[in-house]
Order: C-alpha cells, then sequence, then structure tokens
C-alpha cells in the first residue's frame, strides 16, 4: 500500500508547474549564487 501511494506521489511530483518560470525567477532572486551554475 506504501508503495503505491508512494508512486502516486511521484508521478505528481513530476508535472510541469504553469507558473515554473515565475518561481525559477524568485528563487534566482534569493539564491543567485547557488542556482547561477545550473542555469548555464
Amino acid at each position: 500500500m506504501l508503495f503505491l501511494a508512494g508512486q502516486e506521489a511521484q508521478r505528481t511530483w513530476t508535472k510541469r508547474l504553469s507558473n515554473g518560470g515565475e518561481i525559477l525567477g524568485q528563487l534566482v532572486i534569493y539564491f543567485e549564487d547557488r542556482l547561477t551554475p545550473y542555469l548555464k
């Protein structure tokens, strides 16, 4: 039962967010030094 719940949670976590660009922009403002290497 726990395995199936984990599978369902994993499926929903991999969906693309509708406002993902906006979220990424805000994260870059707060954590620029940490995120910059991953954005290149």
